[in-house]
C-alpha cells in the first residue's frame, strides 16, 4: 500500500509540475511565424526548365531551340503599352534578356489548363525585376510552346491596394 501511496504523490507532484510549467509557457515570447515551405511540383520543374532554355536560347542565339518554343505568331505584351503587342521578330532582336549576367525565375506558380499551362513567376536580370506570366501551349509529352508572355517591372516599394467596396469616383 505504500509503494500506491507514493505513485499517488509522485503522479500529484507530477501534476503540480506541468500545471505550473503550463502557466509560465504561456507567458513566454510568440514563436515566429512559420516560413512556408514550397515543394517543387512537376510542372515547376518542366517550365522552370523551358523558362531557363528559353533564356539561354535567347541568349546564344540557338535558332532551332527558339523554334521549338517559340511560334511565329508569339507575342509579349508590356503592361507600359498593353496595346501594342511585340510580335516575335522584334522581341528577339530588342530583349531585356540579351544582356549579359544572371537571369534568375523566382516566385514560380505553374497552372494547368488541359491545352495550355500558364506559368508565372519574378524573373531578376541585374537590376531589373520584372513578374512575367508566360502562357504555354501542350504539343506533347512535356514540350510546350510559349504563345504570348505579359510582362511588367516589378516595383521598388508595393503598390497599396485600393480600399473599400466600391473603388470608383
Amino acid at each position: 500500500m505504500a509503494w500506491l501511496e507514493r505513485l499517488v504523490l509522485a503522479g500529484a507532484g507530477t501534476l503540480l509540475l506541468v500545471s505550473v510549467a503550463v502557466p509560465a509557457a504561456g507567458t513566454a515570447d510568440a514563436p515566429a511565424p512559420r516560413q512556408r515551405v514550397v515543394t517543387m511540383t512537376r510542372f515547376m520543374k518542366i517550365f522552370s526548365q523551358h523558362e531557363y532554355d528559353l533564356i539561354d536560347a535567347v541568349r546564344s542565339g540557338n535558332k532551332g531551340l527558339l523554334d521549338r518554343l517559340l511560334p511565329e505568331d508569339f507575342e509579349q505584351r508590356n503592361a507600359a503599352s498593353p496595346g501594342s503587342p511585340v510580335p516575335r521578330d522584334e522581341w528577339l532582336k530588342a530583349n531585356d534578356l540579351q544582356g549579359a549576367g544572371t537571369a534568375l525565375i523566382t516566385e514560380l506558380a505553374v497552372h494547368d489548363r488541359g491545352e495550355l499551362a500558364i506559368a508565372s513567376f519574378r524573373l531578376k536580370l541585374k537590376e531589373r525585376d520584372f513578374f512575367i506570366v508566360d502562357v504555354w501551349r501542350h504539343k506533347g509529352a512535356d514540350t510546350y510552346e510559349l504563345l504570348t508572355r505579359y510582362a511588367a517591372p516589378v516595383a521598388a516599394a508595393p503598390v497599396a491596394a485600393p480600399s473599400g467596396p466600391n473603388t470608383k469616383q
